[in-house]
């Protein structure tokens, strides 16, 4: 989920107190002082001669008389003190006070002090419960702890408290300061009534709402779901947007936008963070189907903008794209098929569905282009099609729109059979030539390498953003032939393979002559040679990549050279992924996932191979020749994963992930576990996830474990404990 927040915040309360700066000289506070006390004196004075019976008949009534002013005496300067260590001191009073007393001091704000106790709730339930009741039955005249500590609240029998409290009550001599007029207790029964409205709001703008919010999801039942939607509206400010009652009132476009944006963003947490599946969307446009408080569903123009890039809306994320194309299409669905019976209705129905026709016939070729590389949104546009009417009458007043769609869809469909038909031909009838004349294979081998680079040189120019574009644009766009790009990988995965030697290391003997000597500056000089035209290759295929930010597998291919011996080679991926990370980290982190998932299936693929090598018990001494050769290859797969791993990790940064990337990092990791459980034999690859922990917080590492118990408890076969696991995954 992206980090903007900002129409999900439910509405604070007005603060109960301002802070201000009232630092006043000496004499001002003394004569303020004074005059307050004179005022609380009245005050307290005209209460008792108000009430002179109730209190007893001990108290003589003594009529207010104006005090004489006595002249004020020289003082010595006296050091004040900072601020800091004055701050520092009250607030190691109240730790050390209860409830009761610093609300009868008065001196702490109520917000502060409930903000704290809640702190303390959250660190211990049972002891800021204790401190609550203490304070009401200290309130109410109790002394010490009312409430005994020497069990828990929730073993302790209620008749045991009360015969307590009141033993505790009969000490006191009948003062009950709650209801005591004594002097200075008017203000603590405003204290006291102020403590329940601060306390009441700071309880309420910290529950959990989850469980009730959730209940939109709800399939079955749509009286719940819809009570649960209206009650979401009623916390988020997004919602309930005033609006006069008129028929013509409308909200402004601005207010549907951040509507719409919202209920993108509640689905998007709900569906990463609390197991909702993506297909429950339609269910959320139900509950919030005719709400006043969400009349963006019924606007389908403002949703279509808005996936059209709107550029006077917020940047959605490809995830929220896909939800708000979600609630587009279930909203449609729902203004279509509404079968009205009143004959207006039903007109204005028609008119409707005509409008909608006209519009998609226009904006979906658009919306095609736009996320062509997207085959789940592409499935979900094409659910746009069978809504749409196909009247003659409508189709001969728009037949150009109509038509253009018609024909997308047809390029679309031939383009599919014309893959399917041609795909696996090329592969099984091409054989690789070997040449018996080094001079022709020489020649051969630079040809092909000359070729490779100017491919890579025509993808750069003609970029995939030409595809689809409009005149003159698309004569830039350029359909790469199949063979032609399984010719370059092949020659690209040869040279690779060819280079990936080690450095060679000779004996030095003491004695050699220049024969010797110049065999081996050959050979150094060889294989720096074929170092220098791999990393050729790679920054040719890193441009090809930059170029066309949507091809993946060949990005993963460059990143997969991390662990290269070459050093040029391993200086070139660094600065790719440098750059990719610096333009698109998210990307970075998508590219990362595909180079592991990569090497990790020819690791299955090695893994499987020898375990049908070694089924039989009598072999060969070939066939044993090739099971210690693919015992190697796995070995050495292995050792490269995890170092790739590493080496990925460490790319990341040290420390923390940074906060604008925490939530596509955990997304990451969840796509890692997601992956590692869907088969026994993909258990492995968690061990490439653990070199990433390190980068998570507290609060995503106790996500990432919810999502992976959810993972592993959908499995058959659930061991009985988390033996083998990461430690900091199993503590987290």
């Amino acid at each position: 989920m992206s980090a903007r927040r900002s129409t999900r915040l439910r509405r604070k309360p007005t603060p109960v107190y301002q802070v201000e700066d009232t630092r006043t000289s000496a004499d001002e506070a003394d004569g303020e002082a004074e005059a307050h006390e004179a005022l609380q004196d009245a005050e307290d004075a005209e209460d008792s001669s108000s009430d002179g019976g109730l209190e007893g008949d001990d108290e003589e009534f003594n009529p207010l008389k104006t005090k004489p002013k006595t002249p004020k005496k020289a003082r010595t300067p006296s050091i004040k003190p900072k601020p800091e260590a004055a701050a520092e001191s009250d607030n190691d009073e109240d730790a050390d006070n209860s409830l009761y007393e610093v609300i009868t001091r008065g001196k702490k704000p109520l917000e502060s002090l409930l903000v704290e106790w809640r702190d303390r709730f959250e660190i211990d339930e049972e002891s800021a419960t204790r401190e609550v009741l203490n304070f009401v039955l200290q309130a109410c005249g109790g002394t010490g702890q009312c409430v005994p500590e020497a069990e828990p609240l929730a073993q302790l029998e209620m008749s045991d408290l009360v015969d307590h409290v009141v033993e505790d009550l009969e000490k006191t001599n009948g003062d009950y300061p709650i209801a005591s007029r004594g002097k200075g207790m008017k203000k603590f029964h405003r204290s006291f009534e102020d403590f329940w409205e601060v306390f009441v709001k700071e309880c309420y703008e910290n529950i959990e709402l989850q469980p009730v919010e959730k209940l939109v999801f709800d399939a079955d039942h749509e009286d719940i779901r819809k009570a649960a939607a209206e009650f979401v509206c009623l916390q988020y400010d997004a919602f309930g947007v005033a609006v006069s009652k008129t028929k013509d009132a409308k909200l402004k476009k601005e207010q549907l936008n951040t509507q719409a944006i919202a209920l993108v963003e509640f689905a998007e947490e709900y569906i990463q963070n609390h197991a909702i599946p993506e297909s429950a969307v339609e269910i959320l446009v139900d509950a919030f189907w005719g709400l006043d408080d969400c009349l963006v569903l019924q606007d389908w123009r403002l949703m279509t903008n808005l996936l059209l890039v709107d550029k006077s809306a917020p940047d959605l994320s490809s995830e929220q794209q896909t939800i708000l194309l979600r609630l587009l299409v279930a909203s449609v669905s729902k203004l279509v098929g509404n079968n009205a019976a009143h004959p207006a209705a039903k007109k204005e129905a028609e008119v409707l569905l005509e409008e909608i026709t006209v519009a998609y016939c226009k904006d979906i070729p658009s919306l095609f282009l736009l996320y062509q590389a997207d085959s789940d949104k592409l499935l979900l546009l094409l659910q746009l099609i069978p809504m749409l009417t196909l009247k003659a009458e409508v189709i001969g007043h728009h037949s150009g729109p109509i038509k253009g769609l018609l024909e997308k869809l047809k390029h679309a469909a031939e383009q599919r059979e014309n893959e399917e038909s041609n795909g696996p031909e090329p592969a099984s009838s091409m054989e690789e030539l070997v040449f018996e004349d080094d001079s022709v294979a020489s020649y051969v081998k630079e040809a092909q390498r000359f070729a490779f680079l100017t491919f890579c040189d025509a993808r750069c120019l003609f970029v995939e953003k030409f595809q689809g574009a409009m005149p003159p644009y698309n004569a830039m766009e350029w359909t790469l032939p199949k063979v032609l790009v399984l010719l370059t990988q092949r020659h690209f995965e040869n040279e690779m393979e060819e280079a990936d030697e080690e450095e060679p290391e000779f004996e030095d003997d003491g004695a050699e002559d220049n024969l010797a000597t110049g065999e081996k500056a050959d050979a150094i000089r060889a294989w720096d040679e074929k170092q220098q035209q791999k990393a050729e290759l790679l920054v040719a295929l890193c441009r090809v990549s930059l170029c066309n930010p949507s091809k993946k597998q060949q990005a993963a291919v460059v990143l997969q050279h991390f662990t290269s011996s070459g050093k040029s080679s391993v200086e070139v991926v660094k600065a790719f992924g440098k750059r990719v990370k610096t333009d698109a980290p998210v990307r970075y982190l998508e590219i990362q996932m595909t180079a592991l998932r990569q090497m990790f299936n020819v690791l299955l693929i090695w893994k499987q191979d020898l375990e049908e090598a070694t089924r039989n018990e009598n072999h060969t001494a070939e066939e044993v020749l090739e099971q210690d050769d693919l015992k190697e290859k796995v070995e050495r797969c292995e050792q490269e994963m995890k170092e790739l791993a590493k080496r990925f990790s460490q790319s990341l940064g040290v420390g923390k992930i940074a906060s604008s990337l925490r939530l596509p990092f955990l997304r990451f990791l969840r796509e890692g576990v997601r992956y590692s459980l869907q088969q026994p034999a993909q258990f492995e690859f968690l061990e490439a996830m653990r070199g990433y922990l390190s980068h998570l917080d507290k609060p995503s590492m106790a996500q990432l474990r919810e999502y992976f118990m959810e993972c592993l408890g959908a499995l058959r076969d659930i061991p009985d404990d988390s033996e083998g696991l990461d430690p900091r995954l199993s503590s987290a």
